[in-house]
């Protein structure tokens, strides 16, 4: 697992691209990146921007806090956000990784 404060924006956006290669699209602007399942698949999205605010998607779900730290886990497939009062796990659909196979 790989931890990541907001202040290395440039390293967070990197390791968010890697984390979400091929499950969908990721867009990536001066104050945000994000990621949006493909249409066709379980309809899912994360972002977060620069200033640590983030948002999750998921079916019946959804989520918005501040983070400090952001933390990608390749092996439980999960994005770990840490803010000063709250944390939140975003876990990506298993739907979305039978694609990568």
């Amino acid at each position: 697992m790989i931890t990541i404060e907001i202040e290395q924006w440039k390293t967070l956006c990197d390791e968010f691209k890697l984390f979400f290669d091929s499950l969908g699209s990721v867009k990536e602007e001066n104050n945000y990146i994000q990621f949006k399942s493909f249409s066709s698949n379980v309809s899912t999205g994360f972002s977060i921007s620069k200033e640590g605010n983030f948002a999750a998607s998921m079916p019946l779900h959804g989520l918005e806090g501040k983070a400090l730290t952001v933390s990608f886990d390749k092996v439980e497939h999960a994005v770990h956000v840490h803010g000063s009062e709250s944390k939140y796990t975003y876990r990506v659909p298993q739907e979305l990784l039978d694609l990568r196979n």
